[in-house]
């Protein structure tokens, strides 16, 4: 149940959302009036997601920026110990994404990682990638669809999302860098469960993985794969077998292999022509990488076709703090 507001404070808001809440009503047609939102905001609860940096060293947390959530920063730094609040708008958003960047200068360039995507720069776009290159895509990735808070939404034109459930699930299939937890709040449902990955850590990060057995042939070359990214030296990241296996050589040691050629095809999965069943039934399940994923951090996509132990959906009003360097 949600709490309600004292009468003034009601009074209060309702006055300074209503001219927003009419415009955007009228924008789409008399014929829906009747989806004037019913749902109001609740300003006093708890965010509906909180990003905590529980790690010795300061963090930037990106977003895609093609499903930024509105009205919050596309790269915000995050220091030691703090944390840092993302509104959800109540329309709902589709597919956002987050994930850690380390190492960076004061404008959350020229990272040590997590610098998968290149800009322009910006409020708007992402940060031209450092002159070494892009970062492998080796990331610690929260994906989330959040439903909307407004009546029928299946049919409400105001809902991005035509559902009120929340769809997310953390994600390593292309990797992992920082270990991370997610904690909800507010929905009891089996359905929506808390994910711990809390033991994600690179000293678990497999140096001899057999990645050697394709569609057609098997291919002794890749009988043992070391898939730690090292930088200086040091474990930096940790590449899943597919992209190990299609990440360009330098600098960071893949292989460069279209995911279509009989080595990777079966460890990427690409649909067409691999689809659930066979991807399944294949090798990339098996791996000492998917293996331990799904030890260390149960729940979580640790490959394309994943789907039978990851993901989860929740109530609109649910809550979520992502948590990175949490312990064990």
């Amino acid at each position: 149940m949600r709490k309600g507001f004292p009468g003034f404070k009601l009074l209060l808001i309702l006055s300074s959302i209503m001219p927003v809440l009419l415009s955007a009503t009228l924008s789409v047609g008399a014929a829906d009036l009747t989806y004037l939102p019913l749902t109001f905001k609740n300003w006093d609860a708890n965010p509906p997601l909180t990003v905590t940096n529980a790690c010795s060293f300061p963090i930037w947390v990106q977003q895609d920026k093609n499903h930024k959530l509105t009205d919050t920063p596309l790269v915000k730094k995050i220091e030691a110990g703090q944390s840092f609040d993302y509104p959800v708008d109540p329309k709902g958003r589709i597919s956002t994404r987050f994930w850690p960047k380390w190492g960076c200068d004061a404008q959350g360039e020229n990272c040590l990682w997590g610098q998968s995507v290149t800009g322009t720069g910006g409020p708007d776009d992402y940060a031209p990638c450092p002159v070494t290159g892009c970062h492998a895509p080796a990331d610690s990735k929260l994906e989330v669809t959040w439903g909307c808070a407004y009546s029928d939404p299946a049919n409400n034109p105001l809902c991005e999302h035509k559902k009120p459930q929340t769809f997310y699930n953390g994600s390593a299939v292309d990797g992992y860098s920082l270990p991370f937890k997610i904690n909800r709040s507010g929905d009891p449902a089996l359905s929506c469960q808390d994910i711990n990955c809390s033991s994600l850590t690179l000293t678990n990060c497999p140096s001899d993985d057999n990645l050697s057995q394709g569609r057609l042939d098997t291919h002794p070359a890749y009988n043992s794969v070391d898939l730690r990214i090292l930088l200086n030296g040091q474990p930096t990241a940790c590449f899943s077998p597919c992209k190990k296996l299609n990440t360009p050589q330098s600098p960071y040691g893949g292989f460069n292999l279209n995911e279509q050629s009989d080595e990777a095809i079966m460890y990427c999965c690409p649909d067409p022509p691999i689809l659930s069943l066979e991807c399944n039934a294949g090798p990339v399940p098996q791996t000492k990488y998917v293996t331990m994923v799904h030890q260390m951090c149960p729940n979580t996509y640790g490959f394309a076709y994943d789907d039978t132990l990851a993901g989860f959906n929740c109530h609109y009003t649910t809550k979520f703090t992502l948590t990175f360097c949490p312990g064990i």
